[in-house]
């Protein structure tokens, strides 16, 4: 089953914002602490689905052996610029790798694109081994929808309780759940909701701040992550989720 596809102009954007824009930084900073804290394995074998880019791919070197496998070759073409070689095009639910092979899985912001979601979780079950780790992020609430989610080809947003539901419904165990970008949610949430009136062709809501801006938003994610490894926030523009195969 293909994913829907983000067409080439929008990967370049991604592309372009993925080293240093502050969303991206401080995603990679919270999934840092968040493997830290639930992988037991060092030197892991790690798959990266729908790696994009390859800009948060390459972050998980830290830890062991990265692959990544995309659906775009021009996000693969990035992704092998960026550093990362052991890269394949495939969709999220046909995956050629042999069972049980991966420590950690992550789908980072992928999931959304695939109608049937609950195929990309028995994929990725198949493909980790006993107890293995699997982190995946989501764009959450519906009513949150826009041009944004357009331009970038999504299927759904979803609730923490959701991706939870159906992360546990794929035989996993839940480990870790939370929301991210909460403190920026009211700021966010309104402009998207009055985006909504805009016309146009639909573009990624990514805006190139001032770097001092830029810098304090990702200290903003930074303190978040703090919160999430203590307990976890209510409410958020995205949602996380770590579980164990059973």
């Amino acid at each position: 089953m293909e994913p829907q596809s983000v067409d080439d102009e929008e990967i370049r954007r991604l592309a372009d914002f993925e080293e240093g824009y502050w969303w991206h930084a401080g995603r990679r900073k919270i999934l840092s602490s968040l493997i830290l804290r639930h992988c037991k394995a060092r030197a892991m074998n790690i798959l990266d689905v729908g790696c994009g880019s390859g800009g948060t791919t390459r972050s998980f070197m830290a830890y062991g052996h990265v692959a990544g496998v995309d659906y775009s070759e021009l996000a693969l073409q990035h992704a092998r610029a960026s550093g990362v070689a052991d890269v394949a095009r495939s969709s999220m639910t046909n995956i050629p790798f042999r069972s049980g092979t991966f420590d950690l899985v992550t789908i980072l912001d992928a999931i959304e694109h695939e109608k049937d979601d609950r195929l990309v979780l028995d994929e990725i079950r198949r493909l980790l081994c006993p107890g293995g780790v699997l982190i995946v992020t989501v764009p959450a609430f519906q009513f949150l929808w826009s041009g944004h989610d357009v331009a970038v080809s999504h299927v759904r947003r979803y609730s923490l309780g959701q991706i939870t539901e159906i992360v546990a419904g794929a035989g996993f165990t839940t480990l870790k759940t939370s929301y991210f970008v909460s403190f920026l949610f009211p700021l966010v949430a309104v402009y998207r909701m009055l985006s909504k009136k805009k016309t146009g062709k639909p573009k990624a809501n990514m805006t190139r701040f001032p770097p001092l801006i830029n810098a304090v938003f990702e200290k903003m994610l930074g303190l978040e992550d703090l919160i999430i490894q203590k307990a976890g926030l209510p409410f958020g523009l995205s949602a996380v989720v770590v579980a164990a195969k059973r």
